[in-house]
């Protein structure tokens, strides 16, 4: 004896675990086929950015050195002729970096 219903559940419950099932096999074909791509994507990729790192270390070890006195950060002029503030002596005290101990 079946109730009417029955045969609607088992259909639906039928499509539902065909739609699992498939999900599932596809999540692992996935997995599978990414693994290999995915190392050969990382071995290109960390040899151009050796290629490149040494590049430029290459180009910059070829520079000349620039002049002491002219050197990359040089303070310009008119802040080193600019008038200096004198600081109180407690905020002279909060100003002072310790030295290093070597």
């Amino acid at each position: 004896m079946n109730a009417p219903g029955d045969t609607i559940l088992l259909v639906i419950l039928a499509a539902a675990l065909m739609a699992c099932s498939g999900y599932a096999a596809g999540r692992l074909h996935q997995r599978r086929e990414s693994g290999p791509e995915r190392e050969a994507a990382y071995r290109e990729g960390y040899d151009a950015a050796t290629r490149d790192v040494f590049g430029m270390a290459a180009r910059a070890a070829g520079r000349e050195a620039l002049a002491p006195s002219a050197g990359r950060h040089a303070v310009p002029d008119e802040l080193v002729e600019a008038a200096t503030r004198l600081l109180t002596a407690d905020r002279m005290a909060r100003a002072r970096v310790p030295r290093p101990r070597s």
